[in-house]
């Protein structure tokens, strides 16, 4: 009796459309996704000085390393070099959260201290491109300049978590491409050895 098929097991959503370039098929959106991110961390990883900041330095390294290894990838169809992507972008999350809860107990605790400072600043020096005059003024302009950071942060948390889905949706479609494959395969085969066993249980008898 032939082997019964089994289902491949899937840990991503599907997902047939990457909306970062939703006028392109998946495939090829997410080669042109991964070589303008490899073109935008490579200028990142060179305007970060290796020698004042070298975590940043060490951090936009790895984060380009991972997307050359991506590109490399998705035009080749191998797995293997993708997923250090997948690792590079929960670790990124995982950063971009920390740092904004960081930034909200330095915001509730320095608030005050910053206004007083930029207060005290814009009475040293009127022609500051930040001069007001009072601090409901510039106790606004912290509001927005942190609103505008928050926003910053969870769009790129969205697009991290969203290129993630992505590739790991890619990912596992070749796997299952190549799964279907081998059962295909094996199932031919099996087939092929019950009816050569068929044929010889026939002439024996």
């Amino acid at each position: 009796m032939a082997a019964e098929k089994k289902e491949f097991k899937r840990h991503f959503p599907v997902i047939n459309k990457c909306y970062c370039c939703c006028c392109m098929d998946m495939e090829t959106a997410l080669k042109l996704c991964s070589i303008i991110l490899s073109v935008f961390s490579a200028i990142g990883l060179i305007s970060t000085n290796r020698f004042t900041n070298k975590s940043m330095f060490l951090r936009s390294l790895a984060e380009f390393v991972s997307l050359i290894l991506l590109t490399i990838g998705l035009f080749n169809k191998n797995v293997s070099f993708m997923r250090p992507f997948l690792f590079i972008s929960i670790i990124e999350v995982v950063i971009l959260i920390g740092f904004y809860i960081i930034m909200i107990f330095g915001f509730f605790i320095y608030r005050q201290s910053l206004i007083d400072d930029l207060l005290a600043q814009a009475e040293e020096d009127p022609n500051l491109l930040y001069y007001y005059d009072n601090e409901e003024a510039v106790s606004t302009m912290i509001n927005i300049a942190f609103i505008l950071l928050t926003l910053l942060i969870f769009s790129l948390c969205a697009i991290y978590i969203y290129l993630f889905l992505c590739i790991g949706s890619y990912m596992e479609t070749i796997k299952e491409e190549q799964y279907r494959i081998d059962e295909a395969r094996k199932l031919e085969s099996d087939e092929a050895s019950l009816n050569n066993l068929n044929n010889t249980n026939t002439n024996q008898a």
